[in-house]
């Protein structure tokens, strides 16, 4: 069956799922043709040709490399390592050389078929799975879901390659931008919280000085910080929240300072 034909197929298969639940499988789809744009059925049938024949000359020796090289880390090395993933890898050392009629294909283009091949692949299995007796289906699977899994992630890097560098580094500045601007208003309002505290404690303090009797600021403070809760201090650096406490009430007293 060809992948124009497979395509076919796949809009057919609509009734394995419920409408919404469809409708989020079929975004693979949707987005595989957004990449692939005006293109002919028989040039994606021709890029799917291409991709199988790159697929058949290299997976293996890109397989056999990234397992030896997992396996190295011991416990580290994931349980499967799709194919997709490992032409993505690999795809600065696999050259394209695609043929004639189809010389302006780009990788975006080759994952972007992958994508639907193994969307297809996967409505395919799972099919067959619902022909099966019931109780036979009660549980799916997981052969079953794992070309679904690569194609999403087929897609998902097709987008990235698709994607202008121009485009990209514009999101990225106005991204920083706002994360930047979120960071400051996250420490001003931080700062102003912290302010506040301090402002609320020195009331206390003033209050508690005023109704005591002291030698010093300092021994005031130090009287009040054992008797105030932790929680209402913790903003104040350990090392110098005396300090900071006690000179605050001296500005306050000698009038340097106002509370409002």
């Amino acid at each position: 069956m060809s992948l124009s034909a497979d395509l076919k197929a796949v809009i057919s298969a609509s009734n394995l799922f419920p409408p919404m639940t469809w409708d989020a499988h079929a975004d693979v789809l949707r987005r595989a043709q957004l990449v692939l744009g005006d293109r002919t059925e028989e040039a994606i049938d021709a890029i799917s040709t291409h991709c199988a024949k790159l697929l058949a000359e290299h997976l293996d020796d890109i397989e056999e490399v990234i397992t030896e090289v997992w396996s190295a880390e011991g416990d580290l090395a994931p349980t499967r390592f799709s194919g997709v993933r490992a032409l993505y890898i690999a795809r600065d050392l696999v050259p394209l050389a695609p043929p004639q009629d189809i010389a302006d294909i780009t990788w975006a283009d080759l994952f972007a078929t992958m994508a639907i091949r193994q969307f297809t692949t996967f409505l395919e299995r799972l099919q067959r799975h619902y022909d099966t007796p019931v109780l036979e289906r009660q549980r799916v699977p997981v052969q079953i879901l794992i070309p679904y899994g690569d194609a999403v992630e087929a897609i998902s890097l097709a987008e990235i390659l698709a994607t202008d560098a121009a485009y990209d580094s514009q999101i990225k500045a106005a991204l920083k931008a706002r994360f930047v601007q979120k960071q400051r208003e996250q420490t001003q309002a931080a700062s102003a919280n912290r302010h506040t505290a301090t402002t609320q404690l020195l009331r206390d303090l003033v209050a508690f000085f005023d109704n005591g009797d002291f030698d010093s600021y300092r021994q005031a403070t130090a009287e009040f910080l054992e008797q105030t809760p932790a929680e209402r201090f913790k903003h104040l650096a350990p090392t110098n929240r005396l300090r900071t406490l006690a000179e605050g009430l001296s500005a306050v007293k000698r009038g340097k300072r106002t509370l409002d």
